[in-house]
Parts: structure tokens; sequence; C-alpha cells
């Protein structure tokens, strides 16, 4: 039995990546793990409807950034590049990176539900 996704339920894999997203860049005490919840839900969202792709693999290389900039790749693999080499520790860039990515897809999102 085929099970197609409709338009909405599209939208609605978007909107909980979207939230999850949220939830880790603005909630207080959140740590950078929490990111990874975002992403199974926007890689469903992006295999429903290939506009989801460019969120989801942003959301995915950001968070993959974050963890490495923090933890490496595991116990005695630390990052090759210290977070404290640039003027400003990277932790910083990325997270600026990271709010700058959030607020254009969220307007994106916006102006394509507008459309709808």
């Amino acid at each position: 039995m085929a099970d197609e996704a409709g338009p909405i339920t599209r939208r609605r894999r978007g909107a909980h990546g979207l939230t999850a997203w949220a939830y880790a860049l603005l909630a207080a005490q959140v740590h950078e793990n929490h990111l990874y919840l975002a992403v199974p839900f926007l890689a469903v969202a992006a295999g429903l409807d290939r506009r989801y792709a460019s969120l989801c693999w942003t959301v995915s290389i950001i968070a993959t950034l974050n963890l490495y900039l923090f933890e490496g790749l595991g116990l005695g693999w630390p990052p090759l590049v210290d977070r404290s080499a640039t003027v400003v520790d990277a932790s910083v860039l990325l997270a600026g990176v990271n709010v700058v990515a959030f607020v254009w897809f969220t307007g994106r999102l916006r102006l394509e539900g507008l459309k709808a």
C-alpha cells in the first residue's frame, strides 16, 4: 500500500524540523548536540519535497561542524583546528552562521507558505 504524502504532510515535516532547529538555537542552556533532533525531520521533509533539501544540508553541516568543534571525532581524536585559532572563538562564528541561516530559511519558508 503506497502512502502518498500530500502538501500538508510535507509542510508538517518541514515545520517539525524548523521547530527543533529553533529550540536548539533559541532555548537557554541547550547544548550543541540538541540540533541533531532537527536533522531526521528535515531529511524526511527533503525526501518528500526537494525544496527542503538545501535546508536539510545546511542544518546537517552546521550540526556536524558544531559537534566537531567541541568533541572532535571522538576519544583520542581531538579537532585538528583549535576553536581559539581564529580571532573570535570559532564556535561563536558558527553560531552567527547558524542564526543567519535560520533567519534566511524561516523567511524563505514563510514566503513559500504564503504562496501555497
